[in-house]
């Protein structure tokens, strides 16, 4: 990779990634991605030379979307990186972009690209970083690529939400963070993860609704049932649940002897 940058280079590169021929832009596409996935030092030298906002010009070109998924793959190279990497992401707003692919993206695969991007993202977040993306309105997305029908996806998502949820509390007693997730439907989320059918998933579910929301979730009145049921089911074995609704069967029948 490095001799690679000694030959090439790079600010030409990443211009031809905005190449409105194709058989330019792929090609430079595909080096680009493949040089963020290499040694830190290479990865920086894209950054360096503008590869960033190359990047989101393709993001915000609808006649490119089948550039899409690739660009995503390359976002989420840099995401796993370095603190200041996640900064220039940072810098960039990328997130509204990636936003709109989840939320809106036709393409499953391409949707699933931009969680895991998003998700390597708040994974490395610092303090400082966690509340520059509450203030970018991420964690709403977060949640939103979480409900992706993708465990490993989801897998990723729980640790992501750990981590901000954790730099959150360090951040301040209140925790925003943990606030702004409550508002954005967050508890709902967990609620629904805890019945995972990786239990190590469900298992952090439960750990996080513990020890974040204990307090703020008993009368919660925007919790969904459907949600609320998948806890209750994750925290219940079946002889116990059949006892119960033993129990609810005998009292009704008690009562309709009695009238």
């Amino acid at each position: 990779m490095k001799k690679c940058c000694e030959v090439v280079n790079l600010s030409r590169i990443i211009k031809l990634v905005g190449s409105e021929e194709r058989r330019v832009r792929v090609p430079a596409l595909r080096l680009i991605g493949n040089l963020c996935n290499g040694p830190i030092d290479v990865a920086e030298q894209v950054i360096r030379n503008g590869g960033i906002p190359a990047l989101q010009k393709i993001l915000r070109d609808k006649g490119l979307e089948s550039h899409y998924k690739e660009v995503c793959w390359t976002i989420s190279n840099i995401a796993a990186g370095p603190e200041q990497f996640i900064n220039h992401l940072i810098d960039a707003n990328i997130f509204s972009d990636l936003s709109h692919l989840i939320v809106h993206s036709p393409q499953f695969q391409i949707r699933k690209e931009a969680a895991w991007a998003v998700a390597n993202v708040c994974i490395e977040a610092t303090e400082y970083q966690t509340m520059k993306l509450a203030e970018l309105e991420v964690i709403p997305v977060i949640i939103s690529a979480g409900r992706l029908a993708d465990l490993r996806v989801q897998e990723q998502v729980i640790e992501a939400i750990e981590n901000l949820l954790k730099c959150g509390a360090n951040i301040d007693l209140d925790n925003q963070v943990a606030e702004i997730f409550k508002e954005s439907q967050g508890i709902n989320f967990l609620y629904h993860l805890a019945n995972h059918p990786i239990p190590t998933v469900g298992k952090k579910a439960e750990y996080l609704l513990d020890l974040y929301f204990s307090t703020r979730y008993v009368h919660d009145d925007s919790m969904m049932l459907e949600d609320y049921c998948d806890y209750v089911l994750a925290k219940t074995n079946f002889m116990s649940l059949s006892l119960i609704l033993h129990g609810i069967c005998l009292l009704y029948t008690s009562d309709a002897a009695d009238e």
